[in-house]
């Protein structure tokens, strides 16, 4: 997944012309942890985030939890006279800003995926093997050699098919 730092940074507030170094650094770490994050601690988050504050009961994963209290992304909150709540720190709620930005990149980049291996799909291709064995997909366009069999790409891009003509060993 590839997404633009600067924009990451942007999305949790953070400015690369106006923060200082030492809160560039912290976001950075947040960044660094976040991205390490099991599925279990972002199921958490998300939790907390949406429904927050959460009953012990009610957690996803109460070891996650436990996990995120200790790096201080959740806290534990007494609720209307009641223990046994927990709730996003402020570290908590940019970790969940982050872990949004990252989502919607990855879904991003699997739309276009998607659109493209179906443009891919909607001109019928079919699988041809060269004569070295390398398998690929021949397209109702694919390019012919001078004998008028398909060119495989991958024998094209590694240039070990030889042009007709261009070696003769029957030279003297």
């Amino acid at each position: 997944m590839s997404y633009k730092l600067k924009d990451l940074l942007d999305h949790i507030n953070v400015s690369l012309k106006l923060s200082t170094d030492i809160e560039v650094r912290a976001a950075l770490k947040i960044i660094e942890e976040v991205q390490d994050f099991t599925s279990d601690e972002r199921d958490v988050i998300r939790a907390a985030y949406k429904n927050g504050p959460l009953y012990d009961g009610d957690l996803p994963s109460k070891k996650a939890n436990s996990t995120l209290c200790n790096l201080r992304y959740m806290s534990k909150v007494i609720v209307k006279s009641e223990e046994g709540y927990n709730a996003l720190t402020y570290k908590g709620f940019t970790a969940y800003k982050i872990l949004t930005y990252l989502e919607n990149i990855e879904k991003s980049q699997k739309i276009e995926l998607d659109s493209h291996s179906q443009a891919v799909l909607d001109l019928n291709p079919t699988i041809d093997k060269c004569d070295i064995g390398h398998t690929f997909l021949k397209l109702p366009d694919h390019p012919k050699n001078s004998m008028g069999q398909y060119k495989c790409p991958i024998c094209c891009m590694q240039s070990t098919e030889i042009p007709n003509g261009a070696l003769n060993l029957n030279q003297g």
